[in-house]
């Protein structure tokens, strides 16, 4: 069986940092719209900022281009999930 919801462990990441950790609003609530009266409403967005020190990781001169060639797996694999 394979999964056609390509990003949706991405997207659940983001959305934890961005509203459940800052107490926020989340799905339908960020929508523009007032439900009650179908007015447009502000949209309470939550941010988050990261900064990663990959020198504390590993060298950064060792990194070479394996993030790059992990993008290009990551294309061929949702290809091959949509060809399914």
């Amino acid at each position: 069986m394979t999964c056609k919801l390509l990003g949706y462990g991405w997207a659940t990441a983001v959305e934890l940092l961005c509203t459940a950790f800052q107490e926020g609003p989340f799905g339908g609530d960020l929508a523009g719209v007032d439900r009650a009266t179908g007015k447009p409403s502000p949209m309470p967005l939550g941010h988050v900022f990261i900064a990663i020190d990959v020198d504390a990781l590993c060298e950064v001169g060792t990194l070479g281009d394996q993030p790059f060639q992990i993008g290009i797996q990551f294309r061929l694999f949702s290809r091959t999930l949509r060809e399914d």
